[in-house]
């Protein structure tokens, strides 16, 4: 384990080498990037994580304007703009259906590395001591070769751990790509069959509009010529099997003027009258003179 820490491409041991075989401001550059790529891939894989709240809802209102396009659904009829809106729903729920297949690639478990613990760092720097030491390497050059050791494979644990997650990360960003381009084509077909809806409903209100209106049409000519034909030719009919004819009652707005032309017209004067006479007094008498009158 040591030796392979220690060694370069080149198989020559960094210990055995002047100042560690690395150059401060070298290791200090090696070991910076190979930090920000660690951290760069951290952050990513977070990304992921984090905008799982953004599917969840765009996720729902799909699932939710799709429920409500295929509960205002027509029956199918033999039309082809019919067959054509059930396509657009069928088109619908298969794309967010493939897109939570892509949205799980994204968040299935992988294997994530990551450096070694403080803990075993620590072990593993008390090991390098005891081996330099036993070299014969003391005081200042054993501090600087520790140094440049523990360096050398703190930058190789974040490289490594770097391009691990970068593999990982690759697929789970792809797959999130994936998933959002069905999710979103799943919204816009299903917005774009709530409108053929209500297209198709629109229509269908219009051609009952206007059968209606032809049909009211067509019923208010019949009854205005059947009222003319009444005005013109009253209907007459015989009574009690005698003969008599009588017209037809009228209306009460009829009754009502006919009565109020009799009361304006002109009454004739009458002839004065001669008064009575008023009768005579009649009395009932006897011996003693009247008793009552009658």
């Amino acid at each position: 384990m040591v030796e392979s820490a220690n060694s370069s491409s080149s198989g020559v041991v960094l210990s055995e080498l002047p100042n560690g075989g690395m150059l401060d401001k070298t290791g200090a550059y090696l070991e910076q990037v190979a930090i920000d790529s660690f951290k760069r891939q951290v952050d990513l894989d977070e990304s992921v994580w984090r905008s799982l709240p953004f599917f969840s809802a765009t996720l729902a209102f799909s699932g939710t304007v799709i429920s409500h396009a295929s509960t205002n659904l027509d029956p199918l009829s033999g039309d082809a703009y019919s067959y054509f809106v059930y396509f657009l729903l069928a088109t619908a729920a298969t794309s967010l259906g493939w897109s939570i297949r892509w949205l799980w690639l994204a968040i299935w478990p992988r294997e994530y590395e990551y450096p070694t613990g403080a803990d075993l760092v620590s072990d593993y720097a008390a090991q390098l001591k005891d081996y330099h030491q036993a070299r014969g390497l003391n005081g200042e050059a054993l501090d600087d070769i520790l140094r440049s050791d523990l360096r050398s494979f703190m930058t190789e644990q974040y490289a490594s751990a770097a391009r691990t997650n970068f593999v990982n990360n690759t697929r789970k960003i792809q797959a999130r790509g994936q998933a959002l381009l069905f999710m979103m084509a799943g919204l816009v077909l299903a917005f774009f069959c709530e409108t053929a809806i209500f297209v198709q409903r629109s229509s269908q209100h219009n051609m009952t509009d206007k059968h209606e209106a032809g049909y009211a049409g067509r019923s208010q000519a019949t009854g205005t010529e059947r009222q003319t034909k009444d005005t013109k030719a009253p209907s007459t009919n015989s009574r009690d099997g005698r003969g008599e004819l009588f017209q037809i009652p009228q209306r009460p707005k009829d009754q009502a003027k006919a009565m109020s032309d009799e009361n304006s017209r002109p009454q004739p004067a009458k002839e004065p009258e001669r008064p009575n006479p008023p009768p005579p007094e009649i009395l009932k008498k006897n011996h003693d003179g009247p008793i009552e009158k009658r």
